[in-house]
């Protein structure tokens, strides 16, 4: 070997092990997600979908997944508003973090992000390409656009 190229040798077997990821894990790392959707607002959004889609006819499976995707993002961005405002209560609850501590709210509400990209590549799989294509350009855009206005 070359003693001026590194040895990556001993990399391969740890990027071909099993994935250690268990459901009890997947468990503990929601539940600031889940504690929060326990205790649920007034699901205003769903009737938002719901009315829309009496323009847009989105089909019964999308609607859904859709539904869903805009239910994780808001709880998520409220979970990271509750840390950024340092506040008490939400729905007349101790906020997540108050329970669960910064750190994992966080970390939590930034991980059901990327659930919800997850749930958001189905609907791109289910639907049309036409009506699909940019999906993820629009979601992307707004939570660009919710960041910055937190900032």
């Amino acid at each position: 070997m070359d003693s001026t190229r590194p040895d990556y040798d001993h990399i391969l077997p740890l990027l071909s092990a099993p994935n250690p990821w268990r459901p009890e894990s997947e468990s503990h790392l929601l539940e600031p997600f889940t504690y929060l959707t326990s205790n649920p607002g007034k699901d205003m959004r769903s009737h938002l979908i719901e009315a829309f889609n009496l323009w847009l006819q989105v089909g019964e499976r999308e609607l859904a997944i859709v539904g869903k995707v805009v239910n994780m993002l808001h709880n998520a961005s409220l979970m990271m508003d509750d840390v950024e405002d340092d506040s008490q209560l939400r729905r007349g609850a101790p906020v997540a973090h108050k329970i669960y501590g910064i750190p994992q709210t966080i970390n939590t509400a930034n991980y059901v992000y990327f659930l919800a990209y997850q749930e958001l590549f189905q609907v791109a799989r289910l639907g049309s390409s036409d009506r699909t294509k940019d999906l993820d350009k629009v979601v992307t855009e707004e939570l660009l656009n919710l960041h910055r206005g937190r900032g």
